[in-house]
């Protein structure tokens, strides 16, 4: 707690990053930090920024900055936010994969390869305004070389023990929760539509139990691996539509995986319907 609220923090979601073209990606981007600025509008009156700086701040503020400087825009905000509040910044990224997977589907994914590790680079590497970074994704995108440039990088993922309590609700918090909302007596519903995930060796609510295939799990894939189909248990695996059950093989990524619970179960179970109908 003694952290909480002490740094200025630029949180952003790359979620909505689902554009038909790099254009509209970038125009995008633009208004991701548009809203930056409009949180921290006080930057544009700050007696400790001198003018260049805030002429920087007013492009990202009006969405004209061109692709340079858009490229150094995490890293020109950090600096200035450090310089306006005495302290050093905190990055949060969050899904920043989904516009390389929209770029992979409609054509331009080594543009947006090429723009994301300029942006991430240049903000998470000898940043000396950054007190710490953290960017959450279904994938790690590694061979596409967008965090090689980084310094003391870590990288958590669902099979590691170390970050099982961090991907979802473990079973004493959904139980609190229910109670809290006095909904206790619905702890076995809860469990039989959202139960299943197990991350390290906690159980998370969001999957169900029932049948297994044992499957080696290829922990960095990138969307251009999509169309082979000996990936497809991986991906179906990290975006949460197949849980592990139990580690057959740690070194060679040898995993047993479920169908997820009831809420998932249900999406396959519609999509087949819908395939066998259009067959027939």
């Amino acid at each position: 707690m003694k952290h909480q609220n002490r740094y200025p923090v630029i949180y952003i979601s790359l979620k909505d990053m689902r554009k038909s073209t790099f254009e509209r990606q970038v125009n995008k981007f633009k208004a991701i930090l548009q809203q930056i600025l409009i949180q921290y509008n006080e930057l544009l009156h700050s007696e400790k920024l001198d003018e260049s700086e805030k002429a920087l701040i007013r492009l990202y503020k009006d969405k004209i900055a061109d692709i340079d400087d858009i490229e150094d825009s995490l890293l020109n905000i950090s600096i200035c936010l450090e310089k306006h509040y005495g302290k050093k910044v905190v990055i949060l990224i969050d899904e920043y994969d989904v516009p390389l997977q929209y770029a992979y589907l409609q054509g331009y994914y080594y543009k947006m390869v090429n723009l994301l590790r300029n942006v991430v680079s240049a903000v998470l590497k000898t940043n000396s305004s950054l007190r710490q970074g953290i960017l959450t994704g279904c994938l790690r995108i590694a061979k596409e070389s967008i965090f090689t440039k980084l310094n003391n990088f870590s990288v958590y993922g669902i099979t590691e023990e170390i970050s099982a309590q961090y991907f979802g609700f473990t079973p004493y918090e959904v139980k609190q929760m229910l109670k809290d909302y006095d909904l206790l007596a619905y702890e076995q519903d809860v469990k039989e539509w959202y139960d299943g995930y197990l991350f390290g060796n906690l159980e998370m609510y969001e999957l169900i139990n029932k049948g297994s295939i044992i499957k080696k799990v290829k922990p960095d894939l990138t969307y251009r691996e999509m169309d082979d189909t000996n990936n497809i248990y991986s991906f179906l695996l990290f975006t949460g539509y197949l849980k592990i059950g139990k580690t057959i093989d740690r070194l060679e990524d040898i995993y047993e995986l479920l169908i997820p619970n009831n809420e998932v179960r249900k999406v396959y179970t519609n999509q087949f319907e819908q395939y066998f109908e259009e067959i027939t």
